[in-house]
């Protein structure tokens, strides 16, 4: 008998914790989060603030890593109870972050990073080791060997290789040379 009232309590608890949901429109899944998922942007890896989560053959990207993406700004409006999407004005940097990466002024847009130039001139550019040079003609950055044989070049007129912000000039980060 005691099993008996025992379950009737369960349900009775279950059916009005489903009610409580279903009034909301909430329905309960099994979902998996994958945090070692890599996500790239044009073959550039994502700095993602939320895990992946893998449902029912899906994967899905939290909603501030998509907007931050995209460079739509995202607000949750408390009073409303409702998720705000904002594009920026054109012209505006509001989807450019400042921020650093080893030690030198960096900036993050829409996800991706880029390090300063001049700040890694400063750095690694010696009078007999010449590791980094822009080529304004050209529209072009050469990275150099130690030994002085140009290793790579980037066109600077690609804007997912090369960003321009405040007048300065920002190299995405798979190109930041190996220290050794």
């Amino acid at each position: 008998m005691k099993k008996f009232v025992s379950g009737v309590f369960v349900g009775i608890a279950v059916s009005i914790t489903v009610s409580a949901y279903a009034a909301d429109g909430i329905q309960q899944i099994e979902a998996f989060l994958r945090p070692s998922l890599p996500v790239t942007l044009d073959g550039n890896l994502l700095k993602l603030e939320s895990a992946p989560l893998m449902y029912d053959g899906s994967t899905y990207l939290g909603l501030r890593d998509v907007a931050k993406i995209a460079g739509i700004q995202v607000y949750w409006n408390e009073k409303g109870q409702t998720v705000e999407l904002n594009t920026p004005r054109k012209g505006s940097d509001q989807s450019v972050v400042e921020t650093w990466y080893n030690r030198m002024k960096a900036i993050e847009v829409n996800g991706v990073a880029y390090f300063h130039y001049d700040d890694f001139a400063k750095e690694n550019n010696t009078a007999d080791k010449k590791v980094i040079s822009i080529d304004p003609d050209r529209r072009v950055i050469s990275f150099y060997k130690n030994s002085g044989v140009v290793d790579k070049t980037i066109d600077m007129n690609q804007r997912s290789e090369v960003y321009s912000y405040k007048g300065s000039v920002y190299i995405n980060v798979k190109y930041l040379p190996d220290p050794s």
